[in-house]
């Protein structure tokens, strides 16, 4: 079991993630593969992704430098070849089972070798090529569904329920967050909260990460799915019975950024109200606001890009500045 102990200023903290890690996805989507029993699924995977299959198993342990948590792909390829050679060495080490010999290529990549490197990573563009990029709009689809379906339910449960909501195997009691593991470890982020990440391409456990180059980051991932039948869809007038017609006429109009006179204007209401509801949204994570001088600009937070994304139609294009209905 993997417990997490939260404070109350870890709590307040806790977000979701701005943007989804093509990298995570490629070894997420390998390892789902590999959960698969049939005893052929090896041999079904192209020849070219080998050098991965020994450090990436059905139980998504593989090596942290092998996943960056950054959403340009390119960079991320960049950072898995510039691994240390010290967290080469430890991460290998970690995830290679006791007694299991270790072959000659594995033990030059722990030492840093050049060539090695070269090999890891050209296997993980291959399998980020074939198994990703094919479908990378489904998936970032999936993963801001994953995101605006829950967040709205996680921001008015209460603690228990709100990480539960998330997956059934999520557990919160009395400060501790409670995850499935097969080893037994503690975490205490010290204040720094919990980032939370949807999978589309992962149906197993939560998984917890603590990226190596960022040890005051720690990132919650959980399983979503990406059937045609939830991605991207929304019952027609959702978001206007979840925030109430005025607020998401106002979040609409935020599909560029505004001042509170231009929302003012363009939803037919007074600046004090405006700000009301700009504060609403501000509090649900769904809006950012900044102040220069006099005026006040507010934009989208990743989290309500994704709540509009989901719910398509909801109001005309504001790029028009065609009133928008009360």
């Amino acid at each position: 079991m993997l417990r997490i102990h939260l404070s109350d200023t870890d709590l307040a903290t806790v977000r979701f993630a701005e943007n989804p890690a093509p990298l995570l996805d490629s070894v997420l989507a390998l390892s789902e593969r590999l959960r698969d029993s049939h005893p052929g699924r090896y041999r079904e995977l192209p020849a070219e992704i080998g050098p991965l299959l020994p450090m990436v198993g059905p139980l998504a342990r593989g090596p942290l430098f092998l996943d960056p948590l950054v959403a340009d792909a390119e960079h991320g390829f960049a950072l898995v070849d510039a691994t240390p050679r010290a967290i080469l060495r430890s991460e290998l080490a970690r995830i290679w089972p006791p007694g299991r010999e270790i072959p000659l290529w594995v033990r030059n990549l722990a030492d840093g070798g050049a060539e090695e490197r070269g090999l890891v990573n050209r296997a993980l563009r291959a399998w980020h090529r074939l198994e990703i990029l094919p479908r990378r709009e489904r998936l970032h689809a999936g993963f801001r569904d994953g995101i605006a379906s829950r967040a709205m339910t996680f921001h008015e449960l209460d603690t228990a329920a709100a990480f539960s909501s998330l997956h059934r195997g999520l557990r919160y009691h009395d400060g501790v967050l409670t995850i499935p593991h097969p080893n037994e470890i503690d975490v205490t982020p010290r204040g720094a909260g919990i980032e939370l990440m949807p999978s589309p391409v992962w149906s197993g456990r939560p998984l917890f990460m603590t990226p190596w180059r960022d040890t005051d980051r720690h990132v919650l991932i959980y399983p979503v799915r990406d059937s045609p039948g939830t991605v991207g869809r929304r019952p027609a007038g959702a978001l206007a019975r979840l925030l109430g017609p005025t607020r998401a006429a106002v979040l609409c109009a935020l599909r560029r950024p505004r001042t509170t006179g231009d929302l003012a204007r363009l939803a037919g209401i007074s600046a004090p109200s405006v700000s009301q509801h700009t504060a609403a949204l501000r509090d649900a994570g769904l809006v950012r606001s900044t102040r220069t001088g006099r005026s006040v600009r507010h934009e989208l937070t990743p989290l309500g890009a994704a709540l509009l994304t989901t719910n398509p139609g909801q109001a005309a294009d504001p790029g028009q500045d065609a009133s928008v209905s009360r």
